[in-house]
């Protein structure tokens, strides 16, 4: 089956940075116990009378109807599987293909793939994917398949790995499959809400306000005091400003392709961006999606100022959200309980305040399809733990 990209333009080969036959003898001892194992597991698969009644099939779908209709039945919180996604990675000339997963011409599963070429190296990625009906995702032989086929129809890319994160609950079966097949935790920190906050949204507004913390209880009321407007804009640009102020600020890494995530989901009227205004000034601004029966926040900026501005922007999110009839509010990523020192120990602190459950999905897993792949292990580690995560 030949596959082609879903991307404008031509995907050039990423020519090899060293030498791997001189690279290799540095990561044999790396790789030579988990190539075993993963042999020995997949002889044993094959041999499993459940594998002879999988027979899977791989297309590409265009249809974002018939995607997004199984995805919400299947796995409503795989935000990242959105068909829309789809469009905001050609977009930004990404190379992209919208798999689908057939079983006896019975659809099964998804995996939004992305082909992301970085210095650290080349690789697959499904972010918060695959998404697959559950005794899939929790069968070898699935797995099996699924990698077989990636493996052939991938190769021409010279990926060193793949990424997966199927978005379901940390569970050991599955972290138990994965780890069978060959997998092993990704070496970066809790990307896309692996860890989240989110909030029940259905209560009367009264018990909302009751059950927050009583101080950001007490900063909702005061900037709402203070005479702070929340109103609801359509301009990317007063957005990225603010935005790009705040990455300066707390020193973080300002996250590509917001606009056409932004312009994306706005014209599919599922985006909305709220500012907090004083005095004529804009203070804090917040972009805002909407996924199946969840209110998203994606992304957020503000100034630095002693106005509370930021929580009223939340509570009136949070009430525009329950207008909408949407039963939960998705705060998205936290720090991680066992790490008070977190880059995102304050912003976690915030987001809590409003109330609400965490929630823990499994970390990314990486295979190796290459010894480079050693390489890019130590960077993004380096990386994650320089950062403090």
């Amino acid at each position: 089956m030949a596959l082609g990209a879903a991307v404008s333009g031509k995907i050039q080969q990423s020519p090899l940075l060293i030498g791997e036959n001189d690279f290799s003898l540095f990561c044999n001892l790396f790789f030579e116990k988990l190539a075993a194992g993963c042999k020995e597991n997949t002889q044993n698969f094959v041999s499993a009378p459940e594998a002879l009644k999988m027979n899977l099939e791989f297309k590409i779908i265009n249809n974002e109807k018939i995607w997004n209709q199984f995805l919400i039945q299947v796995n409503n919180r795989a935000f990242f599987q959105d068909f829309l996604w789809r469009d905001i990675y050609i977009k930004s000339q990404i190379a992209c293909w919208s798999l689908g997963i057939y079983d006896q011409n019975r659809l099964v599963g998804l995996a939004l793939v992305h082909l992301v070429r970085a210095k650290r190296g080349t690789f697959l990625h499904l972010r918060h994917g695959p998404v697959v009906e559950m005794k899939y995702l929790n069968h070898p032989y699935f797995w099996q398949q699924f990698l077989d086929f990636i493996k052939k129809e991938f190769a021409k890319y010279r990926m060193w790995w793949i990424r997966v994160s199927p978005y379901v609950p940390v569970n050991k079966e599955t972290e138990k499959i994965l780890t069978q097949i060959g997998f092993q935790p990704a070496p970066i920190h809790a990307l896309d809400a692996e860890v989240c906050w989110v909030l029940d949204i259905t209560p009367p507004e009264e018990k909302l306000l009751n059950n927050m913390r009583k101080t950001t209880r007490y900063l909702v009321k005061k900037a709402r005091g203070l005479g702070i407007e929340i109103k609801e804009v359509a301009d990317f640009q007063l957005f990225a400003k603010l935005y790009k102020e705040t990455a300066a600020r707390q020193k973080f890494v300002i996250h590509k392709n917001i606009e056409a995530e932004w312009a994306t989901f706005y014209k599919a009227k599922r985006a909305h961006m709220l500012i907090a205004q004083y005095e004529k000034q804009i203070l804090a601004s917040g972009i805002f999606v909407r996924f199946a029966d969840q209110m998203i926040y994606r992304h957020g900026a503000s100034i630095k100022s002693q106005i509370p501005a930021s929580y009223l922007l939340q509570w009136e999110a949070i009430r525009y959200a329950k207008k909408l009839g949407i039963k939960e509010y998705n705060f998205w990523g936290i720090a991680p309980v066992a790490k008070p020192n977190h880059p995102w120990a304050g912003i976690t602190l915030f987001k809590k305040g409003f109330g609400g459950k965490m929630q823990e999905y499994l970390h990314a897993s990486d295979l190796a399809f290459s010894s480079f792949y050693a390489l890019s292990y130590i960077i993004e580690w380096v990386r994650k733990v320089s950062r403090g995560y």
